[in-house]
């Protein structure tokens, strides 16, 4: 195994410590309520590595009703730096295989995600012209089936790595793209602010759509055949990859409505030369 470099190691945790000191807003304290809500939004081993990072500093730390700030996460990411990473690194040459068997829990997610983050910017995975171009092939003949059919589309814009794939922030992103699904409504969909999100496992849902039932009929053979090539497209080229889906505001709640009309899904991960690319396909509730 090639040895992976401390310093790559270190990127991982400081990532994780950036999504915990996110999930604490403008007030910077850090609830457990917050990371919670923040947890929503990340997936994978970041996911993981976030959750299991926070614990730590929430166990080294604990009060009834504590919340940690900003300072105390980068305390936390000083000590791992030096007792989760560096001492491991026996030879000062890199993590070998063997001294990575050693470390804990927190540091073994970290190199994970370093490798990840590695593997993303290293190039081997599809640019983003290329995965337009693999997706529309692999979409052929493949429909998302609700009360309407509807054909999977290739999406992409630029995302720096160090933004977080958020729910919000994909509906901005995406925007002129949405509200055009909606323009048969008349005004009542006609801006962002009368629409919500909901956020679901994306690699989950994928996966049960590249199956259907043995005595499907052709056309849903055709696309559970079709929702397979594109898993393989994601599972090989995407990573950090969630899943939104989009549509009425209920005006009680401010969350997504249930059953109104036209909702659209946005299957999106990360790109190898920096951008946010995946699908969007619509589906019908009423």
């Amino acid at each position: 195994m090639t040895r992976i470099s401390k310093q790559s190691v270190h990127a991982a945790l400081e990532r994780a410590a950036r999504n915990i000191i996110d999930a604490g807003g403008a007030d910077g304290r850090i609830s457990r309520a917050d990371i919670r809500v923040k947890l929503e939004e990340l997936s994978g081993t970041e996911k993981k590595l976030t959750d299991i990072f926070y614990r730590f500093m929430d166990h080294r730390d604990f009060k009834a009703g504590a919340q940690l700030t900003r300072s105390d996460v980068e305390r936390a990411v000083a000590y791992a730096r030096e007792k989760m990473v560096d001492k491991y690194d026996l030879n000062n040459n890199g993590l070998s295989k063997s001294e990575i068997a050693k470390m804990s829990l927190t540091g073994k997610l970290a190199v994970d995600l370093a490798k990840q983050l590695k593997g993303a910017a290293a190039g081997g995975a599809l640019s983003t012209s290329d995965l337009g171009k693999a997706m529309a092939v692999a979409a052929k003949d493949t429909y998302y089936i609700s009360e309407s059919d509807s054909q999977p589309t290739f999406v992409a814009t630029p995302w720096p790595a160090d933004r977080p794939i958020a729910g919000g922030a994909v509906m901005t992103a995406f925007e002129d793209a949405i509200l055009a699904q909606y323009l048969d409504y008349g005004d009542d969909y006609d801006h962002l602010d009368k629409l919500a999100f909901d956020t679901f496992d994306a690699a989950n849902y994928l996966a049960e759509l590249a199956i259907a039932e043995p005595d499907a009929d052709d056309y849903y053979q055709e696309s559970a055949a079709g929702f397979a090539r594109i898993k393989k497209i994601f599972d090989d080229n995407l990573t950090d990859v969630h899943a939104f889906k989009v549509g009425p505001r209920d005006e009680d709640t401010g969350g997504l409505a249930t059953d109104r009309g036209a909702y659209q899904l946005y299957l999106v991960g990360r790109t190898r030369d920096g951008n946010l690319a995946g699908v969007t396909f619509e589906a019908v509730e009423t």
